[in-house]
């Protein structure tokens, strides 16, 4: 006797989020490290510079667009409608944006190793580069209270990145 019971849509965005998950994983498994590492090392000092630099944006770009994407698929599993292609359809945007993302997660780390192993002091101008623009344009920038807990909130999530992009690197 078998017994077919449907899955909540909670089950349903769970299984949605590991299958996401899964692709973006043989994704970054398809990539050659050497042959990433050796494009950005091929490139100049002020060319790395602008590479991590339009990686960061692209990498806040995408972190804001998947909050937004990762909710429409929450509540497209949620929703209880007879036709299912719209589930299949938010899953393909999640998984593609994913891969995306974590393309330029991996481009990052890959820039960051070549500015550590180079031998002048890229990372050194890389570091002190990027914190300059950030403390240039966070002193002349009023916040008001509600928004400092945001302010505090991505720091935090910086600041945790880097440490993972130092050990991953070293």
């Amino acid at each position: 006797l078998v017994v077919r019971r449907q899955l909540s849509w909670l089950q349903v965005c769970d299984v949605m989020c590991v299958g996401a998950i899964g692709i973006t994983v043989w994704a970054l498994g398809q990539i050659d490290t050497s042959q990433a590492y050796h494009s950005v090392k091929g490139q100049a000092v002020i060319k790395l510079y602008v590479v991590f630099n339009v990686l960061e944006v692209f990498d806040k770009l995408c972190a804001s667009f998947g909050q937004d994407i990762l909710h429409t698929l929450f509540w497209s599993s949620m929703a209880r409608r007879t036709w299912r292609g719209h589930l299949l359809l938010d899953f393909l945007i999640v998984a593609v944006y994913m891969v995306v993302h974590s393309f330029v997660l991996f481009y990052q780390v890959v820039s960051l190793n070549v500015a550590v192993n180079s031998h002048n002091n890229v990372m050194l101008t890389l570091l002190v580069s990027n914190n300059f623009v950030e403390l240039k344009s966070n002193v002349f920038k009023r916040f008001e209270p509600d928004n400092l807990f945001q302010v505090a909130a991505s720091d935090m999530v910086e600041r945790f990145q880097l440490t993972m992009y130092l050990l991953i690197v070293s």
